[in-house]
């Protein structure tokens, strides 16, 4: 999987502070994030004015955490980029929101495993169990269902 992984490409996104940061993926895709920053890091991103005196080395420890939340494993997600959600790294300093992640095939992963000994009447059908009058032998199921993408 790690060779499958190092062949999507990675991308980037800014949402200036108090505007909404969009992450999309295609249709089967999922995100995964690689790095975010709540803060600043470059004088020339969302500096319209040329401001030179802003601090360069700027970061909300919470940025992944909170990017993480909102948007691992989905296929879209919009976030603001707000003091409230991320705190204030350097008050004074306009900041920005950056993320770096790529868009990876979804998987279903969902599993359950069924192990019965000598139960009878018992029969499995997708995520529910039902008593059956025609089950009367050992058996041992495995379903594999759902739609969750890693």
């Amino acid at each position: 999987i790690t060779e499958l992984v190092q062949n999507y490409r990675y991308e980037t996104a800014y949402a200036c502070e108090g505007k909404t940061l969009k992450i999309g993926c295609q249709e089967g895709e999922v995100i995964k994030l690689i790095r975010a920053n709540y803060g600043r890091f470059s004088i020339t991103i969302c500096n319209d004015h040329g401001n030179t005196d802003w601090s360069v080395n700027c970061m909300s420890q919470k940025s992944l955490r909170v990017l993480h939340a909102r948007c691992s494993q989905y296929q879209n997600c919009s976030i603001l980029a707000s003091t409230s959600l991320f705190g204030d790294p350097c008050p004074g300093t306009l900041k920005y929101l950056e993320a770096h992640y790529q868009c990876l095939p979804g998987y279903s992963t969902t599993s359950l495993v069924v192990y019965s000994f000598n139960f009878r009447n018992l029969s499995f059908f997708g995520n529910r169990c039902f008593i059956s009058k025609y089950l009367n032998q050992s058996f041992l199921f495995i379903f594999i269902f759902g739609d969750i993408a890693i």
